[in-house]
C-alpha cells in the first residue's frame, strides 16, 4: 500500500473526493454512494408490517427496539448475489460500449472483484436490514416467517423514518450516533435496478479518472491497475454491500417490501447483538424506537391452531410494555389456518 494514492471523501463535508496516501496499517475507507436513499422514498404507506415469530415479537417489544439483521444472514440466500449479478451485467455492457481506453480498463478491472458473499468484511461494516411489508396479512409471508404462528407488527412508518435520521444530532436515539439509517422501498424492476447500479459505477469511475488525469499532486503515483486492485476492491465492495438491501428479484414483487437499513458511520464500531435461530447465531443491530404506544399502530395475529391465545397474549404484552397506553388494534389474520 505504501506510495499508492487512493480516494476518499474530503473532510469539508462536500461531495468531492480527495487523494490520500494510507499508512501501512490503514485500509482504504469505503463510502456511501450519493445515489443511495437518505430519506424515505415516495409512496410511503402509513403502516408497514414486520412479520416475525412469537420469539421475535417478544424480543422486539421487550427490548423496545427493532432488530435489523446482518444482510449476510437473511433468509434469502440470493440477497447479495442478485446485486452482484446486476452489477456484473451492467459492467459488461458498459465495458463493451466504452471507447475510452482508460475508462474501459477500469470497468474491466471492476469486473474482477469477487461477489460480495465471498468478501471478508468485519461485522460492524455489514449492512443491517429490518424488513417490512405494505401488506399485513399475506399468506406467503406467514408461511416464510410464522409457519407455527406469529405476528405482523404494524409500525407507524413515520416513526420508522425518524430512527437515526440525523446521525449525531438525534440524541434520543442512541443508535443514531453509530449508524447511518434510511428507510427505503425495495426495487423489483430490473431496468430500474440496472440504472441505479450504472449511476454508482459511473460515479466511481468518473471520480477516479478525475484524480488520475488532474495530476494535481505529483508526489502521488497512479496507475489504473494499482487503483483497481486497492481502491476499486474497497469502493466497489462497499457499493455492492450498500445497495444490495434495496434490490430484490422480481419474483418477490408480491411482498411489496420496504427496508430499514443501518450502515455504520465511517470509523464507528457499533455494538452488535446476537440471537439464536436453530443451529445458527445471527448478528443483528438493535435500533431503539421509543414508547410502544407511539411507534406501533397495530398487530395482526398469524394463522395458527391457538389464535385466540396468541391474540390475548400479545395484547397483554403490548398493554404491559406501554403501561396501559397502547390503543392500537390487535386482529386475527383473515387467512384460515390449514396447518401451514
Amino acid at each position: 500500500m505504501a506510495g499508492l494514492s487512493l480516494l476518499r471523501r474530503c473532510d469539508r463535508g462536500c461531495s468531492c473526493w480527495a487523494a490520500y496516501a494510507p499508512t501501512s496499517s490503514e485500509r482504504p475507507a469505503g463510502f456511501l454512494p450519493s445515489t443511495l436513499p437518505r430519506a424515505p422514498s415516495r409512496g410511503l404507506q402509513p403502516i408497514l408490517y414486520h412479520y416475525t415469530s412469537p420469539t421475535g415479537a417478544l424480543g422486539i417489544l421487550a427490548s423496545g427496539s427493532v432488530w435489523a439483521t446482518n444482510i449476510f444472514f437473511l433468509n434469502d440466500a440470493t440477497e447479495l448475489t442478485h446485486a452482484a449479478d446486476v452489477a456484473n451485467a451492467v459492467l459488461q455492457t458498459l465495458s463493451e460500449q466504452e471507447r475510452d481506453s482508460e475508462r474501459r480498463s477500469l470497468l474491466k478491472m471492476l469486473q474482477q472483484n469477487p461477489s460480495p458473499d465471498k468478501m471478508w468484511l468485519p461485522p460492524w461494516e455489514h449492512p443491517y436490514v429490518f424488513s417490512l411489508s405494505e401488506d399485513g396479512d399475506l399468506l406467503s409471508q406467514w408461511r416464510a416467517y410464522s409457519r407455527d404462528g406469529g405476528y405482523a407488527i404494524g409500525f407507524h412508518s413515520g416513526g420508522l423514518a425518524e430512527i437515526g435520521f440525523d446521525p449525531g444530532v438525534t440524541d434520543t436515539i442512541e443508535a443514531s450516533r453509530d449508524w447511518r439509517i434510511f428507510l427505503t422501498k425495495c426495487v423489483y424492476d430490473e431496468a430500474e435496478q440496472r440504472e441505479r447500479v450504472r449511476e454508482i459505477i459511473a460515479q466511481i469511475v468518473d471520480d477516479a479518472l478525475g484524480i488520475l488525469r488532474s495530476g494535481t499532486d505529483p508526489g502521488m503515483t497512479w496507475d489504473v491497475g494499482a487503483w483497481a486492485s486497492a481502491r476499486a476492491n474497497d469502493t466497489f465492495r462497499t457499493m455492492l454491500a450498500n445497495i444490495a438491501p434495496t434490490l430484490k428479484h422480481s419474483t418477490f414483487r408480491e411482498e411489496r417490501e420496504w427496508r430499514l437499513v443501518a450502515i455504520a458511520v465511517d470509523g464507528a464500531r457499533p455494538t452488535i447483538a446476537w440471537r439464536a435461530s436453530g443451529s445458527i447465531l445471527i448478528p443483528y443491530a438493535p435500533l431503539p424506537f421509543g414508547p410502544v404506544e407511539n411507534f406501533i399502530a397495530e398487530v395482526h395475529v398469524g394463522p395458527s391452531s391457538q389464535m385466540e391465545f396468541a391474540e390475548s397474549s400479545i395484547s397483554f404484552l403490548l398493554k404491559s410494555r406501554s403501561r396501559g397506553q397502547f390503543q392500537g388494534r390487535v386482529a386475527p389474520s383473515r387467512i384460515p389456518y390449514r396447518g401451514m
